[in-house]
């Protein structure tokens, strides 16, 4: 009997700790959410209010892509030179009223781009309604000709418009203006281009004038050659420079230049590529004209024709 109360004592000494541990159980769950309803309703509450910043974002950049405040409404050109600026808006007239947070300037610079007078572009948009597009031009550094054979002599075909081309041999354009004093080309050769640039450079008279008539033939990369032709475009004369020294052969040439001209001959050949001396042919020229400067040799080049060469 002393060990039946024993343990109904017991019992109701561990009765109120239950009840008490069910109470707060009962308090936590009908007055408090848990950490995990918590976080998920974080979760929703960002998700609803990033959702609504992105809706009114788009839709804010849908009413500015409709708005007229931010058409194009001016091309501001930079560097235009060769190009006129009237004829350039009137190829970009498309971009005129664009959006400018809807134009693709990729898309513009691609077009200006394909305008061979042009070697450089940038696009800039400037906010509100202006578009602004600097130019970097390409200059015509040459003019290259066509040519014939006319009763066995060599023609310059001055009857077709010539083509203008930039320092790194872009073709530019057919016709149109272009600086007397650049270098005219036959048989347009890019080996070769670089080395006619400096040549046509050195062509000028004892006055320091370009020489009117001179065309540099590009044809042989080794041996450019430059043709003196009359008004109408027939070759007088055939000078070869070689690939090398140009500025001491042509001073050889203008050396010798007033002598030639004493000579009234109709055409003539010039080899300066023989050290110290110019060798001479043109029809009627014998041997015996040979006017040879001491202690040089004559080593004969090789010549078309029955023409002996006479050396200076």
């Amino acid at each position: 009997g002393r060990n039946r109360e024993i343990e109904a004592r017991a019992k109701r000494k561990e009765m109120p700790s239950s009840t008490n541990s069910k109470r707060k159980k009962r308090k936590k769950g009908n007055g408090f959410l848990s950490r995990e309803s918590i976080g998920a309703f974080k979760i929703v509450g960002v998700s609803i209010l990033f959702g609504t910043v992105l809706f009114g974002l788009a839709l804010g950049l849908e009413q500015i892509g409709k708005s007229s405040a931010f058409q194009v409404k001016e091309i501001r050109w930079i560097g235009l030179g060769h190009l006129e600026e009237e004829d350039m808006q009137k190829r970009f007239q498309s971009v005129f009223g664009r959006n400018l947070f809807r134009l693709d300037i990729e898309a513009v610079q691609r077009k200006l781009l394909a305008e061979p007078w042009i070697k450089a572009a940038t696009v800039k948009k400037q906010f509100p309604d202006r578009l602004m597009i600097i130019i970097v031009e390409r200059k015509a550094a040459a003019v290259g000709y066509k040519w014939k054979m006319t009763a066995g002599r060599m023609r310059v075909d001055l009857s077709q418009a010539p083509i203008l081309i930039d320092p790194e041999g872009v073709i530019l354009q057919r016709g149109g203006a272009y600086l007397l004093d650049i270098p005219r080309l036959i048989n347009f050769n890019r080996a070769a281009y670089a080395k006619s640039l400096w040549l046509g450079t050195l062509l000028r008279d004892k006055s320091g004038d370009a020489i009117a008539g001179a065309f540099i033939d590009l044809s042989n990369r080794d041996n450019l050659r430059v043709y003196l032709t009359e008004s109408d475009g027939i070759a007088r004369g055939l000078l070869h420079f070689g690939k090398e020294r140009y500025q001491e052969r042509w001073n050889r040439f203008l050396a010798i230049e007033e002598d030639l001209r004493k000579r009234h001959l109709s055409q003539w050949e010039i080899d300066l590529r023989f050290l110290g001396k110019v060798v001479l042919k043109a029809p009627g020229t014998q041997p015996s004209n040979v006017k040879a400067a001491a202690g040089l040799k004559q080593q004969h080049p090789v010549w078309e024709g029955s023409s002996d060469p006479v050396y200076f």
